[in-house]
């Protein structure tokens, strides 16, 4: 009986044995491929938190429509509106009759108005551990209610040694009058 030959089969490990590097190589260049697809992408859509306004117009453009909607506005990274409130209620001071007497309590400090009570309460804690006494008052407003951190009344020799020590501690303030 003749023997019968084994019929060569093609195989397929030949293809792909020791070319681990290859593909490597190959899922580096896809992956690349795909990140620099997703980053074109990205790039060209409009940032979700990223607006063609600065804040200061956005603070003006919004005050327009909802003069009351957010007590905090002048202290959002502007602290020249802060300054100016302080000159405009130090001029009044000086030029009203009523004022003569200096020691007399003129001003309050605002540190901030919140939604939520808690948050304000926070705002008081850290007052505390610094230092200065604070007022937690209610205020209704058209959204809503508001709790109002409120320190004073000063006179005018105190109002600049609290002012110094909010500013030293980076917490940022409005001044008003009372009322």
């Amino acid at each position: 009986m003749a023997r019968r030959q084994p019929q060569k089969k093609f195989q397929y490990d030949t293809l792909w044995k020791n070319n681990t590097v290859l593909g490597f190589i190959v899922g580096l260049v896809a992956g690349l491929l795909i990140a620099i697809i997703v980053a074109m992408i990205i790039t060209r859509s409009p940032m979700p938190f990223n607006s063609k306004l600065s804040k200061q117009d956005k603070n003006l453009s919004s005050s327009a429509s909802t003069p009351f909607s957010d007590p905090n506005q002048p202290m959002y990274g502007n602290r020249d509106a802060a300054k100016n409130a302080y000159k405009n209620a130090t001029a009044d001071a000086a030029s009203d009759p009523s004022s003569a007497e200096s020691e007399k309590p003129t001003v309050y400090l605002q540190a901030g108005a919140y939604r939520e009570k808690a948050d304000a309460e926070n705002m008081r804690a850290k007052l505390a551990l610094i230092g200065i006494e604070a007022q937690v008052t209610e205020v209704k407003a058209q959204n809503g209610s508001l709790y109002r951190v409120r320190l004073g009344p000063y006179t005018q020799s105190k109002l600049a040694a609290t002012q110094n020590k909010l500013r030293e501690n980076g917490i940022e303030f409005t001044t008003s009058r009372p009322g």
